[in-house]
């Protein structure tokens, strides 16, 4: 199969989808131990996925508010919530104190 990423292999794939990969291409065979661990990984990862990307749009609407970018269409445009930006920004000045 080569080099790839597990994200790349499973990404956008209905739960079901990843199941019959991980059976196809890594021999698992199929119990309910195993789907509750296949559930399991399925669930975080996409979490794991979900929180880097909101972290993602975060640090570009702060870049984008200090470029001086309209705050309400800074929230509008990357769907974020305005108190969820205000609450990241503050975040950020306090660690930078």
């Amino acid at each position: 199969m080569g080099v790839f990423s597990i994200h790349a292999f499973f990404d956008r794939l209905s739960l079901e989808d990843k199941k019959r990969r991980l059976k196809k291409y890594f021999k698992f065979d199929e119990n309910e131990q195993l789907k509750e661990g296949v559930d399991t990984m399925c669930n975080l990862s996409e979490g794991i996925y979900n929180i880097g990307k909101e972290e993602g749009k975060l640090e570009a609407a702060k870049i984008m508010i200090e470029s001086g970018i309209d705050f309400d269409f800074v929230a509008k445009k990357l769907e974020l919530s305005k108190e969820l930006i205000e609450q990241y920004l503050k975040a950020r000045i306090e660690d930078k104190e």
